[in-house]
């Protein structure tokens, strides 16, 4: 990685989208004791939101506490922390964290959680104290800046009970809304990930309802926070360009008129 290939993504980011998502783990040390701290993670976050708004790109923000290919586990706490949503100090840098990316780039959109009913499925005793935490940064956010759109993103695929080992105790398809209840009131968009050539051997096998029920649930806004459909193999998955503009036609037909942003 390079300041020139880093250029060069931005600029081709926006000659073919209108968005960027920056996923970020928590500065843990940096933010532990207050919003108003020097942090290198900041500064390289500034310096991206800027390469985003000179190449014409909505930033969209999302505090990732866990670690992306792993949701048991968080991502880097310092040592000696233990580690649940229950903690004062992960509740206090996440809180300060956010509120400072509130504070210095206004965004629209600020997702608090990635694919977070992937970590109750994990965490079932401690997904009500990550659900607390959640509620007290949104009043608080919403305090500091009405118009930010405040959400945590579910991931779609696991929901719908279709990965293998994490069913809930449920059939494949009979949905857990329950797991994105529990947000409600505080959900200002309803937002998913999805990754169906994980599930599908072919993009043909993806139902003709399986988006359209969200429009089913909610009147609220919907997002893609982050969806992807192989245009080749990967190991023993099975995929083709086909397969990607049919998973890429699906989104948009059953849920495009509704969709606030999609990545």
């Amino acid at each position: 990685m390079t300041t020139e290939s880093i250029i060069a993504t931005f600029k081709a980011i926006g000659e073919h989208g209108e968005l960027v998502l920056f996923q970020r783990s928590v500065p843990w040390n940096d933010f532990a004791r207050g919003q108003d701290t020097d942090s290198a993670d900041l500064r390289d976050l500034t310096a991206m939101v800027q390469l985003a708004r000179q190449n014409s790109l909505e930033p969209v923000f999302v505090i990732d506490p866990l670690n992306g290919l792993d949701r048991r586990r968080f991502m880097g706490l310092p040592e000696g922390w233990k580690p649940s949503f229950s903690n004062p100090e992960i509740r206090a840098a996440m809180t300060n964290y956010a509120l400072r990316i509130v504070r210095q780039f206004h965004p629209r959109f600020l997702a608090l959680g990635s694919e977070i009913n992937t970590y109750q499925d994990t965490h079932a005793d401690d997904y009500p104290s990550f659900v607390s935490l959640y509620r007290e940064m949104y009043a608080r956010i919403k305090a500091a800046a009405p118009d930010t759109l405040v959400f945590v993103t579910f991931q779609w695929d696991e929901l719908n009970n279709l990965i293998p080992g994490v069913d809930g105790g449920k059939a494949p398809y009979e949905t857990r809304w329950e797991q994105v209840q529990a947000f409600e009131p505080q959900l200002d968009l309803w937002a998913i990930s999805t990754y169906p050539f994980v599930v599908y051997r072919s993009a043909r096998e993806i139902p003709g309802d399986y988006y359209a029920r969200l429009i089913e649930h909610t009147s609220k806004p919907l997002m893609v926070a982050e969806c992807g459909y192989s245009s080749e193999n990967i190991g023993k998955l099975r995929s083709t360009a086909e397969d990607q503009v049919r998973f890429l036609k699906a989104v948009h037909d059953q849920i495009g008129p509704r969709l606030r942003a999609m990545i």
